[in-house]
């Protein structure tokens, strides 16, 4: 077995929500977007609702175009019947993969060109205007009993259980984040595989790598197993890693597709992305160009919005 080649995958991150777009930022990114996918971003009733959308519209675009040379203009986006952003172009390889997820202050995105590929990204603070025990009551059905037992109590060994000196609120915290990076696992493998939330999550069983995960922003840790209805999925891989203290994103493999061979373990994942790489503004419109003229009450309409509601209570969907 070889590793896989440079040039074959993408792992990218903006920070959305602290970008605070002037004018001919705003203007210029919107007119380097499809005119139907600019009229679903100005539905949004808050700015960093927009600003994900429109930032992830982008990070597609780019993608398609350094990994398979698409001319930036020429790049069009249908949707499939789930909703899933979907690349129209004649001559696309069957095994190219795209994803992208939006969540907390970060949009994501995962691709590759020989295997289906899904990631996911949190905000792993604690949810506003709810106890953690009413909040887990909600989630309960989205986990099985030993995904719990992990979320409570920690892999013994690991260094994530709980220790004498912690408080109640350290003890939750942590909780909190075990339960965000059981959410990602799952939900990076639901959009790789394709079939949505039309499978039973109990029938997922994921087995957290033991280690914790790396604290430094970017690297990406791999390990984590996952059962299918009590088989384990030898072909499935998966990444973890923090994006910053306050932000997770796990990222699902799926099996290598046509004669590229299957990668070999290591202590990092070895495709040529090994890390999230984080994109200014800047960047992430390095080899784009305006494809519509620019409208006239575009930044009125997005320049009047709320940046976002500040009461309300958000979880995972």
């Amino acid at each position: 077995m070889r590793e896989i080649c440079i040039g074959m995958s993408l792992r990218w991150a903006f920070r959305c929500g602290s970008w605070r777009p002037t004018e001919e930022e705003w203007l210029k990114a919107c007119s380097c977007v499809q005119s139907e996918e600019r009229s679903r971003i100005a539905q949004f009733c808050y700015k960093r609702d927009a600003k994900a959308a429109l930032c992830g519209r982008l990070l597609l675009r780019k993608a398609v175009g350094h990994l398979l040379g698409i001319p930036y203009k020429d790049v069009n986006f249908g949707r499939s019947s789930a909703g899933k952003p979907l690349l129209t172009n004649h001559g696309i390889p069957a095994s190219f993969s795209v994803n992208i997820s939006h969540q907390g202050h970060y949009t994501v995105l995962a691709a590759e060109l020989h295997r289906d590929v899904g990631v996911d990204v949190m905000d792993i603070t604690r949810p506003a205007n709810t106890s953690m025990q009413e909040f887990f009551r909600l989630m309960a059905r989205n986990f099985t009993p030993r995904e719990w037992g992990y979320i409570h109590h920690g892999s013994p060994g690991s260094g994530e259980t709980e220790l004498g000196g912690d408080t109640s609120s350290d003890i939750e915290q942590q909780q909190l984040t075990r339960f965000y990076r059981m959410w990602c696992l799952k939900e990076s493998y639901i959009k790789a595989d394709g079939k949505g939330l039309q499978i039973n999550l109990q029938r997922l069983n994921f087995t957290p790598h033991p280690l914790q995960l790396d604290l430094q922003p970017e690297v990406l840790s791999h390990g984590s197993t996952l059962q299918l209805d009590g088989k384990l999925l030898e072909a499935w891989h998966f990444q973890e890693c923090y994006l910053d203290e306050t932000h997770l994103v796990a990222v699902c493999l799926g099996p290598v597709q046509g004669s590229v061979a299957q990668p070999v373990l290591t202590q990092h994942w070895p495709t040529s992305e090994s890390r999230f790489t984080h994109l200014t503004f800047s960047q992430l419109l390095v080899g784009s160009e305006e494809i519509y003229p620019r409208g006239s009450t575009w930044w009125q309409e997005f320049d009047q919005r709320p940046e976002d509601p500040h009461q309300a209570v958000s979880f995972p969907g």
